[in-house]
């Protein structure tokens, strides 16, 4: 067998859809790789980017999990004396999932953040907030999903909003 053969029979037997009922089940472990978007709040004077992101689930119950996530970011300022910012958005929320309809698995989640952002000199490089946002899983498979997600970003420093969108694929383990 030649190596095209494989990869395509591998991304045919894990990325198609399977005829196995999939849904978010009690004590599985997700782990997540996504790559998104972010809008700044016209507060922090930083142009919108690209964000790229990792994250790790706890299914407690088929409904509930919690999750700790950390996104990547690097943007530009609108400030010529600060031409480049990086820094990083954790985010800890919990999960609740709601009954799959077909092949999608709506969900809610919430919980706090840090965003954490240098060079800032008139802010704290890590400022705290709270996170609100809705997503759904398009399962593929017992193992694998892609998910989509969007979360308001809400930074008690200054009272900034950031809107972050991601989409992602899951790795499911029971």
């Amino acid at each position: 067998m030649n190596v095209k053969k494989a990869i395509c029979l591998f991304l045919c037997s894990t990325l198609l859809p399977q005829l196995a009922w999939a849904e978010s089940k009690a004590n599985a472990v997700t782990f997540i790789l996504n790559g998104g978007y972010i809008f700044f709040s016209p507060k922090r004077d930083l142009h919108n980017t690209t964000t790229l992101g990792a994250a790790l689930a706890y299914n407690f119950t088929e409904q509930w999990a919690i999750q700790l996530a950390a996104d990547l970011l690097n943007a530009d300022s609108g400030d010529p004396s600060k031409h480049h910012v990086h820094g990083f958005v954790y985010l800890l929320d919990g999960l609740y999932h709601f009954h799959p309809i077909r092949i999608f698995e709506p969900y809610v989640m919430a919980g706090m953040n840090v965003t954490s952002l240098k060079p800032i000199s008139s802010e704290p490089v890590n400022q705290g907030g709270m996170n609100i946002g809705a997503g759904t899983l398009f399962l593929k498979s017992n193992h694998i999903a892609l998910s989509v997600e969007a979360r308001d970003i809400y930074t008690f420093s200054g009272g900034k909003n950031d809107i972050l969108l991601n989409g992602g694929i899951n790795f499911m383990w029971e």
